[in-house]
């Protein structure tokens, strides 16, 4: 409810055709938040039109946003996609549907990213957009004819941590402690955000992020997929903007290695976490 009508407040919102994949329950304990959720949307106003696609079986969050995006890319050129846990600024929707007018011919800007991580951006940078090899899917816009890889295989993490060129860029986002743990949790797929990085990382492409967030995230409250995490007050306490309108200026670097620097520290491990990821790298190598 918090996501939709922040949505609906946006500028542009009443242009938006407006899709909801409802999923089906997993269990006896989400059916009262799924009676909740089907008698609050035919309340939703504010949009062009809305489309609720209701589950007949549960799909679970991955299956269902990614067949969510692929439905809504077969009838339209461009989408812009958020997860339920989101809140927007008035001017994200102004910022997202600007910037896909304005990349959509450059092959190396893959999406257009709503949020922007929690850091400090360096007071001599004065664009109001960066680019990063980096994605959130807190709120972003993409095109059809440039299409994401949602899911990266056991086999092509395998295969990426061979490749020295892939590892030397992967480190300047991130620390060494982070490509151990990519390799002994790699008898799973890796979907959404990180493998959607991955996949930047090895093609060598970027996403657009807005200096000040367009959007901030109430998910980490242990109600969702995604549990407590260190740090959580800082996402649903983030700063956001004020503005009702976006203008992108002109001649942004193609990137900034202190901003970069201070992504890294936003995503740096813990001391403990680190040890034990470095120890489950050399029992896999010794297995």
């Amino acid at each position: 409810k918090h996501c939709i009508e922040s949505l609906s407040k946006c500028t542009h919102s009443d242009k938006v055709d407006l899709f909801i994949a409802l999923d089906y329950p997993l269990n006896e304990a989400h059916w009262e938040g799924y009676k909740n959720i089907k008698e609050y949307l035919p309340q939703i106003k504010g949009f062009k039109s809305v489309n609720i696609i209701k589950r007949d079986t549960n799909y679970g969050a991955q299956k269902n946003a990614i067949n969510l995006i692929e439905m809504v890319l077969e009838k339209y050129d461009r989408m812009i996609f958020s997860e339920d846990d989101n809140e927007f600024a008035p001017n994200f929707l102004d910022y997202v549907n600007k910037g896909l007018d304005k990349f959509e011919n450059d092959p190396n800007v893959l999406a257009i990213c709503g949020y922007n991580y929690p850091i400090i951006i360096p007071s001599k940078y004065t664009h109001n957009h960066y680019y990063c090899k980096a994605f959130s899917a807190w709120g972003y816009g993409g095109w059809r004819n440039k299409p994401m890889n949602y899911i990266c295989t056991p086999n092509e993490m395998k295969a990426l941590l061979k490749d020295i060129s892939y590892i030397k860029e992967s480190l300047k986002y991130f620390q060494l402690a982070n490509l151990y743990a990519l390799l002994t949790e790699n008898k799973k797929p890796r979907y959404g955000d990180g493998a959607i990085t991955i996949n930047l990382l090895k093609n060598n492409k970027y996403c657009v992020f807005p200096t000040i967030s367009k959007v901030r995230n109430h998910g980490h409250d242990n109600s969702g997929v995604h549990k407590s995490i260190t740090k959580k007050d800082i996402y649903k306490n983030q700063t956001i903007d004020n503005d009702i309108q976006f203008f992108f200026t002109e001649g942004a670097p193609a990137t900034d290695k202190y901003i970069i620097k201070n992504i890294r520290k936003h995503f740096s491990l813990t001391t403990i976490t680190k040890i034990k990821n470095f120890l489950l790298y050399l029992f896999h190598k010794l297995k």
